[in-house]
């Protein structure tokens, strides 16, 4: 019923374009007027439309409401009666009275309009399975046809049970075919085997034989012959493997022998939106792998299993602490090795023991040590600086030594400005410097980065004896003692970072950011969505031939960079097949005129990144409006959509 109501409210808007003239005096023929403009558009459900529709506007005249109709409750079937008379047909009502013909004008321009039911082929609507209506305006001037899309609305909630109704000619009875799916049984002949499945008939209900179908149990997998060991998924564009022209996934299987097996998911033919099949890894049920394994599930395939294989024999290793005593006069170690299993199953040890000789290292006496350079450093950053301390002992560095002991240690050391080394300070293990050669002093370097910003003292020290005892050295040396003042000095700063100031990512389908505050609006574009199962924000009528700020479509984002500079946009975008060619970039401030920073050509219908800063209009401003024109689509129902809109800039110091 509502294609046909829609049909009678087409033909009452025609109706109402057929002025009346009234009597009067003939007057001069008037100039030919300029073609109406007619605009169509969605109307949602309110006082125009209880259930939503269509707004017409032709010119001036008042805009004309082609409404859906509501769906109707439905009823309880009543009981069957008996065939009533048909009704007499009422007469026709009295014609009204027929104005005096007024002056002939010259022919306008009439727009047609159609309406037909959405084609299966027509895939620029966002109907999806419900279908709808299309409503097409020619206005005849040129110009491209304006189209809509009106969708059925969902199925509503069951209605209360009407009051029962007259009894209506009897009609044909309706066919339901019925679908019974069971097991499969010993009884059926089926094409399963043993694994067994399920058996889906389905009976017509028209006298014809069921149809009956046979779903079967896949076979279980067989064992690995190792456990799984590593898992790798690798990406790779097409033509770089055979079995996928179109490029695809690698997953990459090693078990514990370093034998590796690669299975592939390729991409299909490039479509216009395609997306890459998902791969999920998880671990396997016992009863799908005894031994345990995983279960790899390639886009919508089958999932299949990957079992590990019986464990080997693996060798193990003990150690344990011999104390002082017989077996070892200073104590030490017993290490036992299980190598494998005798015929009865019995584990086949071997027992190494390993004492402890101990004699007396006479501790070393530190002679004279320094911070030799830099005496100062500024790190930015993670940056990290070496910095270099000189030792002396006597006998024992330089090229003369007879021998470093293990007892000798040295550390580079660092802690806040201004402070005496302790235990409070960081320190770190300092190597020597081969590369060094003098006589009597050996050379150390250690490394001191990543901090936090700030101000810092480092110094070395060393010990003779194991790190019971140390001696600082500073940049003086260390034969007038240690001071903070001849302590090496440090400065750590970090380099501005970009913030977010307002972002949009369209998660939950909605225009409101999801970083900071600002505000989306648009102008000239058809009907918006978000498509996808990771949203972006899509619309069409984007068919301008030429760019012109003030009538062009456009989305518009509006935001501040209150004490923020070097301002950045970065977003993702897409075009249909018939979607816009051109890009052009403008922003405003302060309510002004606004300035194109650049147009770019789309091209290819996959996402790519666009992206522009550095524009200092835009440094600490309370109220800026950037908008994104596009134009140039082949067709009025051609789509462009947004995704992970950004604007980012540096925290003015």
């Amino acid at each position: 019923m509502r294609s046909n109501r829609l049909v009678i409210l087409m033909g009452f808007c025609l109706v109402a374009l057929i002025g009346c003239g009234g009597d009067g005096e003939r007057g001069a023929q008037g100039p030919v007027g300029p073609a109406p403009e007619v605009v169509v558009e969605n109307e949602a459900a309110g006082a125009n439309c209880a259930d939503g529709g269509v707004k017409v506007t032709i010119g001036d005249a008042a805009p004309l409401y082609v409404c859906n109709g509501a769906d109707g409750t439905v009823g309880s079937g009543g009981t069957k009666g008996d065939s009533g008379d048909s009704g007499p047909i009422g007469q026709d009502g009295p014609q009204g009275p027929i104005g005096q013909d007024g002056p002939q004008g010259p022919d306008g321009i009439s727009p047609s309009i159609s309406v037909e039911p959405i084609d299966d082929e027509d895939d620029d609507h966002d109907c999806g399975e419900a279908g709808g209506l299309k409503v097409t305006v020619d206005q005849n001037d040129g110009s491209d046809a304006i189209v809509e899309y009106l969708c059925n609305g969902a199925d509503g909630d069951k209605g209360d049970d009407g009051d029962k109704g007259d009894n209506g000619d009897k009609g044909d009875n309706a066919i339901a075919p019925t679908v019974t799916v069971a097991p499969i049984t010993g009884a059926d002949t089926h094409p399963c085997g043993v694994v067994g499945g399920l058996k889906i008939t389905v009976d017509a209900q028209d006298g014809s034989e069921p149809t009956t179908t046979f779903v079967c149990n896949g076979t279980n997998g067989t064992n690995g012959s190792n456990g799984l060991n590593t898992i790798a998924i690798s990406s790779f564009g097409p033509n770089v493997h055979a079995e996928c022209p179109a490029g695809g996934l690698q997953i990459t299987l090693t078990d514990l022998s370093n034998v590796s097996t690669s299975h592939y998911v390729c991409h299909g033919e490039q479509g216009e939106q395609g997306e890459t099949p998902p791969v999920s890894i998880g671990d396997a049920t016992a009863e799908q792998c005894p031994g345990g394994g995983k279960v790899v599930t390639l886009g919508e395939q089958a999932p299949f299993t990957i079992c590990n294989g019986e464990d080997g024999f693996s060798p193990s290793i003990t150690v344990s602490t011999i104390t002082p005593g017989l077996v070892c006069e200073d104590g030490g170690y017993r290490i036992n090795f299980t190598t494998g299993l005798d015929a009865n199953g019995t584990p086949i040890v071997e027992e190494v023991l390993l004492c402890k000789v101990t004699e007396p290292v006479a501790p070393l006496v530190i002679g004279w040590c320094n911070l030799q350079h830099p005496a100062s450093l500024a790190l930015v950053d993670a940056e990290q600086g070496d910095v270099y301390g000189r030792l002396f002992i006597a006998g024992v560095t330089g090229s003369q030594s007879l021998g470093r002991s293990g007892l000798l240690v040295a550390q580079l050391g660092y802690g806040p400005a201004n402070t005496a080394p302790s235990s409070s300070w960081t320190w770190k293990a300092a190597a020597r410097n081969l590369d060094y050669v003098d006589a009597n002093n050996d050379e150390y370097k250690g490394v001191i980065g990543g901090l936090p910003a700030g101000s810092y003292d480092y110094a070395y020290r060393f010990s003779g004896d194991g790190g019971d005892t140390w001696k600082l050295c500073d940049t003086s040396g260390s034969d007038n003692g240690y001071s903070p003042a001849d302590a090496g000095k440090l400065v750590v700063t970090f380099s501005p970072q970009a913030q977010t100031i307002v972002g949009w990512d369209f998660t939950g389908q909605t225009l409101v950011p999801n970083v900071g505050t600002g505000e989306i609006t648009y102008s000239g574009i058809g009907t918006t969505s978000f498509p996808g199962s990771n949203p972006a924000w899509s619309s069409n009528n984007w068919n301008g031939t030429a760019l012109d700020l003030a009538t062009s479509p456009y989305f518009q984002m509006s935001f501040a960079t209150t004490d923020f500079n070097d301002i950045a946009l970065n977003f993702r975008h897409q075009r249909s097949s018939t979607g816009p060619t051109n890009l052009a970039v403008a922003y405003s401030i302060d309510g002004g005129s606004f300035v194109i920073v650049n147009e770019v050509t789309l091209s290819g219908t996959t996402f790519s990144t666009y992206e522009f800063s550095g524009i200092a209009a835009l440094t600490d401003k309370s109220n800026i409006r950037v908008r994104l024109y596009a134009w140039g689509a082949s067709a009025t129902t051609g789509t462009w959509r947004i995704d992970d809109v950004i604007f980012s800039g540096f925290p003015i110091p």
